[in-house]
């Protein structure tokens, strides 16, 4: 998650144009995902990585850096946190989904305490 010095997040209606993504966030973003196995979501942000990751990884437009990413999302375990959401699937490009109804962190310890790599905590407010 990305705020700015003084706190501010989001505007109306979520707008977070003030975030500008380049090479040092993209490069950052990498390593960080190469570090983990597992991306812990709540249901608004993974709806949004659902709907632009799978189609980055697909479409020849995509830079190298941003495909570099939507393959390492893609495939790594996704546990999504949500009362809401009835399901999550599996699609081509979108492996290893999981949905918990609730937050449970006693669960959450057990899951750090596993061999592998890090968890990863994607976040929208």
């Amino acid at each position: 998650m990305s705020t700015s010095l003084d706190g501010f997040f989001e505007g109306l209606n979520h707008d977070i144009t003030w975030h500008h993504v380049d090479e040092e966030v993209k490069t950052f973003a990498i390593d960080q995902l190469r570090q983990s196995d597992t991306i812990l979501f709540g249901r608004r942000t993974y709806q949004l990585f659902e709907d632009f990751w799978p189609r980055a990884a697909e479409d020849p437009t995509t830079s190298k850096d941003d495909l570099e990413i939507a393959n390492l999302i893609n495939n790594m375990n996704k546990i999504v946190f949500s009362k809401t959401l009835q399901s999550v699937e599996e699609k081509k490009n979108w492996k290893n989904v999981r949905l918990v109804r609730e937050v449970n962190p006693e669960e959450i310890n057990r899951w750090k305490q596993q061999p592998g790599k890090d968890l990863t905590l994607e976040a929208t407010i």
